[in-house]
């Protein structure tokens, strides 16, 4: 089995998660897209929410480029869903980190979006890691 089938389920479920973190009424005002939150004079929801999303549509590219390599058994999409992955990653991290710059009360919103990040970045980090691997293994063969 190829290592990269369970890293197309891990990134659905976290898309699903991020979907639900962004959806629910779990944030400090009810749901991130509220008018409490939208029409707050600091930008600091509009920002969570941009990079909330963000993440989320990485999240998705990343799934659907490592399901079509899955279907056409190919690897020519691989780098570009582990790219995907590690902006999501970035992105996801920024949103949380922003959001608890601000605010100190904690919500389970931001506890699913928190776990979500770290989804996100540790398959990122095993990915680039198993990249960095081939890359040393194909060096290798060829001195050899």
């Amino acid at each position: 089995m190829v290592p990269y089938y369970g890293e197309a389920l891990v990134l659905y479920s976290a898309f699903v998660l991020q979907l639900v973190a962004i959806s629910s009424e779990g944030w400090i005002c009810g749901r991130i897209y509220s008018n409490c939150f939208l029409n707050e004079p600091h930008p600091f929801t509009s920002i969570t929410l941009a990079l909330l999303v963000i993440a989320t549509i990485f999240t998705l590219i990343a799934a659907i480029l490592q399901t079509i390599c899955i279907v056409k058994h190919t690897e020519r999409y691989l780098l570009y869903s582990k790219i995907s992955t590690f902006c999501a990653a970035i992105f996801g991290v920024a949103g949380i980190f922003y959001y608890f710059d601000l605010f100190f009360k904690q919500y389970w919103s931001q506890h699913i979006a928190g776990f979500v990040a770290g989804i996100t970045t540790g398959l990122s980090a095993y990915q680039m890691t198993n990249v960095f691997q081939e890359v040393f293994e194909n060096c290798r063969l060829r001195k050899g």
